[in-house]
């Protein structure tokens, strides 16, 4: 009789355990993972728990500066960016590359928000040089992957497009105010972020490696079309196949097609014409995805939007 028991509740309490690992791994499913684009390849996501932001750039300086100036960080930019934005914890910066419109705001993004700013070593000598605590900057190469909650962030190998005219690292601290030829790229990551919701990749640059996203699964893919515009048609289909049909994205989202030079509004304005032809860049992408039977979807700047 004591044997039966004790065999009634051993399989009682499996039975709750593994009751329990259902709910759980539905209530992940059911999780929301969501999107607020802030502008260039910024991007704050969150589950509800835990929130990730890519770059971070609020301080948006003028063309004139950038061209012929000195740049640092706006701290009333960032500061009124992150309360727009509803930004008040992070769990990290995940730094792309080491651009000034990558990652010039990212340390005091990271030191207002509590996070850990990840990136490249250059990025790192970009966090030093704002006077980061060593503690708070987590070097990462090419392949790494880290764990920030349910999400799981991968650091895939890519490079920047050309013209790349800072191209390079930053191999000792950089203190600003600094000519924005500086800020050297330092190396550009593919990030792919994944989550029990879905995976997404952001692509910070539209340049790629051929063949280097082959195996790579993404449910959407966040295509940086900065520059793209400059380049022949023959390239933006290389681009869109290598980055977004590689990995099988079904839905994507255009990212780094706003001025950068002015600050955001509730809507994406394009760069000026001379710089970059952005309206021929998007209808080639609209035109890539349609051929099979891809979604393009927007964005709209600060607003919290569910990828799936």
């Amino acid at each position: 009789m004591k044997v039966i028991i004790i065999f009634i509740l051993r399989d009682q309490v499996q039975s709750v355990k593994f009751a329990g690992m259902i709910y759980s791994r539905l209530s992940m499913e059911r999780s929301v993972l969501t999107a607020t684009f802030l502008g260039t390849t910024s991007l704050l996501f969150s589950d509800g728990e835990t929130c990730l932001l890519t770059d971070g750039f609020f301080s948006r300086p003028p063309l004139s500066r950038v061209a012929l100036g000195r740049i640092a960080p706006d701290r009333t930019a960032i500061e009124s960016g992150m309360a727009r934005a509803g930004i008040t914890r992070l769990d990290a910066v995940l730094v792309s590359h080491s651009h000034y419109d990558h990652a010039m705001d990212a340390p005091e993004v990271a030191r207002r928000g509590g996070a850990l700013l990840v990136g490249s070593p250059s990025s790192a000598n970009v966090a030093r040089g704002w006077g980061m605590a060593e503690a708070q900057i987590r070097v990462v190469q090419a392949g790494d992957a880290l764990a920030f909650g349910a999400f799981r962030v991968r650091f895939l190998p890519s490079t920047h497009a050309l013209p790349n005219l800072e191209a390079g690292t930053i191999d000792r601290p950089l203190i600003p105010p600094a000519r924005a030829s500086a800020y050297k790229d330092g190396g550009c990551f593919s990030l792919l972020i994944e989550h029990p919701a879905g995976s997404v990749l952001l692509q910070s640059s539209a340049g790629f490696i051929p063949g280097r996203l082959a195996g790579v699964h993404a449910d959407a893919a966040l295509l940086s079309l900065a520059t793209l515009g400059r380049r022949s048609p023959r390239y933006r289909l290389a681009y869109f196949e290598q980055v977004a049909g590689l990995t099988g994205a079904r839905v994507i989202y255009p990212i780094h097609h706003d001025d950068f030079t002015r600050p955001l509004g509730e809507e994406v304005t394009f760069l000026p014409r001379w710089l970059d032809d952005t309206a021929a860049a998007l209808r080639s992408l609209e035109d890539w995805a349609g051929q099979r039977g891809l979604r393009v979807s927007h964005l709209p700047p600060w607003q919290a939007i569910p990828l799936f």
